[in-house]
């Protein structure tokens, strides 16, 4: 079954057509295309925005007690209370008669700590009225010894509870997790590429009384490996997507009893079990839509008709930022507006599950200026045009159904998402594979109406990657001769990170050829109509180094190893390099020769027979020599070759399995390098990639 991702997925909701690309086509769900002329780029409902007056705005949502995550808002028999527990402090409690004027409390008490590191009371809570006890989901906190900071925190959720209102607690046990926390989680070093899982967290629960279950949308991060941090890569910092677990009400949020949403489905356990990313967050039932609406980062609202299916809508824009009026940053930085904690209540703010034609959504975050935003629904369309992007950093932009999630150009093969963990051959925008027509620079950016670029390729999935910004213009794209989409390349801020168009269930034994035409046309908001191609991907078995490299010998079929005349041994993983005892390294992509005669060698052991394409560049300082070598002949050589002029290989040859495929560098007179040098003044940057011809 073929999963399309095109502008656009077509929802049916009662009479009115909404149009989205929803999270189940990672699933493999059927998709339904229509023409661009039938496309509805919005939501099936108008919505006004006002700013409403909050300067006696609450304590718990800033100030003194304002924190940098959501707190928990829950009734308890007929009184509204707020809770928030600041790293197993507390919790600190207030009552009210509504969720907006509470009054402060005695502090509660627990012992969490003694169980897990840093536990957090927020996001919600759950009161089971005929049991009378109150359920806190906690997020956990664990440093993984990288410096502290936020790169350096792995996330998971536990449970806590209290029969006295949050006065003292009773800890409960895990209830999800990104891996079983029965078995021995990996190192940041031994997950492949350039990113490491950092866990999930930082969430927001719902309680579905219509469908009998309990829902925890949850934050998973991706955190850039230390490194891999460089401006050599200019890579995001991190990566945020959503993953949603339930329990059914009646099993009282028990460890044990919670499920994740996968490929469609509720099988994976809570704890460990493999996850989908999907577009719901901050979750309330709409009575006047009949649908359920999420508010979500970037202040944008998806809508889902079934939770069972999790048919969540692309987040829409409510409208430009610019003009909600915020004192807040416009920035792209994840306090700026649009981001932090907020809840949305009902018009007599009681409810925080369910609300009607009047919404209010309060923003706050830490000691920032309280916000609250009134929300009338009405009948209509709220048309949105093109998408919000959050910039540089890998925060989720506002329309984030895939392929609008960002997702980064190095894979992570570990990920359960098909697109995150794609295995791929990537063809870069200078490649001579891509046929240009006349109109494009040399940067592959073109304005000109009708100008064109085309690869053909044999594998099952094809993915375009176009660069977005607020000057990002209009493309055809069409497939085998066949339109596909026209895609909107804008975006309110300058992001490499977003496909632009991803196709996947193609025949995988013949040739497809994907072509990009400019339309010369642009939205209403946009300030060009510049196409910026980045690259083309498709589906194949492919190794490169940089992808597969980890702390793992083996993984991925690459090994470190330091040769030193007819001797070769296993390099040993230390602070992020590999190193020999010869002093040669191995790293995310360069190789250091060592002392004397010290090779760095990265070798690749074939999985089976077939035909491989080896490819590369290698950027070496003057007196150090490159070369390929296939079990024990050497296929490539190349002389001296200043960073400045790269030397390329593209070798193709036939391979067993266990044949090796070796790349070493070595150095002919030249002054041993520092391993503490700078990046520029290193042995070979050098990431080559082996990939099996179909």
């Amino acid at each position: 079954m073929s999963i399309e991702f095109c502008n656009l997925r077509c929802l049916r909701a009662a009479a009115v057509v909404l149009v989205a690309v929803s999270a189940l086509l990672v699933s493999g769900v059927d998709v339904l295309v229509v023409s661009a002329g039938e496309r509805s780029e919005g939501l099936p409902f108008t919505i006004k925005v006002t700013k409403v007056p909050c300067e006696d705005a609450p304590i718990y949502m800033g100030g003194v007690h304002g924190m940098d995550f959501p707190f928990c808002a829950v009734k308890i028999e007929e009184e509204y209370w707020i809770l928030l527990g600041n790293a197993g402090r507390g919790p600190s409690r207030w009552k009210g008669t509504n969720f907006v004027n509470a009054v402060e409390q005695p502090d509660g008490r627990n012992d969490n700590r003694r169980h897990v590191a840093r536990p957090y009371m927020l996001g919600g809570m759950w009161y089971d009225t005929g049991e009378k006890k109150l359920y806190a989901p906690m997020h956990c906190e664990t440093q993984d010894g990288l410096g502290g900071g936020v790169n350096g925190i792995y996330r998971q959720i536990h449970l806590s509870s209290s029969t006295d209102k949050g006065a003292t607690w009773k800890y409960e046990g895990p209830i999800v997790t990104q891996h079983d926390p029965a078995l021995r989680r990996p190192t940041v070093y031994e997950f492949s590429g350039a990113y490491y899982d950092g866990g999930i967290g930082d969430f927001y629960i719902y309680e579905d009384t219509r469908g009998g279950y309990v829902y925890i949308y949850s934050n998973h991060y991706m955190w850039v490996k230390p490194d891999a941090k460089s401006k050599r890569l200019q890579k995001p910092s991190s990566f945020l997507w959503h993953h949603v677990a339930r329990c059914a009400i009646a099993d009282k949020m028990a460890p044990g009893k919670w499920k994740k949403f996968y490929n469609g489905q509720w099988d994976e356990p809570g704890l460990g079990g493999k996850a989908s990313y999907v577009n719901g967050y901050y979750v309330m039932y709409n009575t006047f839509l009949k649908k359920y609406l999420s508010f979500n980062y970037g202040s944008g609202i998806s809508m889902c008709s079934d939770l069972t299916k999790q048919d969540w809508t692309p987040s829409f824009e409510i409208q430009p930022k610019e003009s909600w009026g915020t004192s807040w940053d416009l920035n792209t930085t994840w306090i700026g507006f649009g981001w932090g904690a907020w809840h949305v209540m009902n018009a007599d703010r009681t409810d925080i599950y369910t609300g009607g034609q009047t919404l209010y959504w309060y923003k706050y975050w830490m000691d920032r200026k309280t916000e609250c935003y009134r929300l009338d629904l009405g009948p209509g369309e709220t048309a949105t045009t093109g998408y919000h992007a959050q910039g540089g950093y890998g925060y989720a932009p506002t329309t984030y159904s895939p392929p609008f999630m960002l997702y980064g150009d190095i894979p992570a093969y570990d990920s359960p998402d098909p697109i995150e963990s794609r295995r791929t051959r990537k063809v870069d925008r200078d490649s001579a594979e891509v046929k240009a027509s006349d109109g494009w620079d040399k940067a592959r950016t073109s304005s000109t109406a009708g100008s064109s670029l085309e690869l053909t390729f044999t594998g099952a999935d094809v993915y375009w990657r176009a660069a977005r910004g607020p000057a990002m213009g209009k493309a055809d794209v069409f497939l085998d001769g066949v339109l596909q989409a026209t895609v909107d390349t804008w975006a309110s801020f300058d992001t490499k990170d977003m496909f632009a168009f991803v196709k996947t269930g193609l025949d995988p034994t013949k040739p497809h050829t994907i072509k990009v035409v400019v339309r010369g046309e642009k939205n209403a908001r946009s300030a060009g109509t510049s196409i910026a191609h980045l690259c083309f991907e498709y589906a194949a078995e492919s190794y490169r180094a940089s992808y597969g490299f980890s702390s793992v010998q083996g993984k991925n079929q690459w090994r470190y190893q330091e040769r030193q005349g007819d001797k070769i041994a296993d390099m040993t993983f230390l602070k992020g390099v590999w190193r020999g005892e010869g002093g040669a390294e191995v790293g995310f992509d360069f190789l250091v020769p060592g002392q004397g005669e010290a090779q760095a060698v990265r070798t690749w052991t074939a999985p089976h027979d077939g035909q491989v394409r080896v490819e590369g560049s290698v950027a070496a300082k003057e007196g150090m020599a490159a070369t390929i070598a296939h079990n024990d002949r050497t296929i490539w050589p190349a002389s001296s070759a200043a960073e400045e002029k790269p030397a390329s290989h593209d070798v193709t040859l036939a391979v067993k399995q266990g044949d090796t495929i070796s790349f070493a560098a070595n150095r002919r007179g030249a002054p041993p390098v520092a391993s503490d040098t700078k990046e520029s003044n290193r042995g070979a940057m050098w990431d080559p990639v082996i990939t099996y011809a179909p």
